[in-house]
């Protein structure tokens, strides 16, 4: 995981955690994604330059990504690829 990349990465056990943490202070947008599909690797240079110019809205809003190969979370049901979602 690259420390300088804008867009947070999370994965499944952190998931409630940081969104119940952070929904009082900062939204997060979350782009639920699957790495083999082509949407997903187009959305990919997009979601990050979103990421770039929405820097200087980081004390109230996180760009964050998450694998739904690779990880689960309750209570959310992604039945396409990519799913973007608000968190507020």
């Amino acid at each position: 995981m690259d420390p300088y990349d804008p867009v947070k990465t999370l994965v499944g056990m952190e998931f409630n955690d940081f969104i119940v943490n952070n929904r009082r202070e900062k939204d997060v947008f979350v782009n639920f994604y699957a790495p083999w599909c082509g949407h997903c690797k187009r959305l990919q240079p997009v979601w990050k330059d979103m990421a770039l110019k929405m820097k200087s809205n980081d004390d109230k809003l996180v760009i964050a990504k998450m694998d739904c190969s690779a990880n689960e979370v309750p209570g959310i049901s992604v039945r396409g690829y990519p799913t973007m979602l608000l968190f507020r």
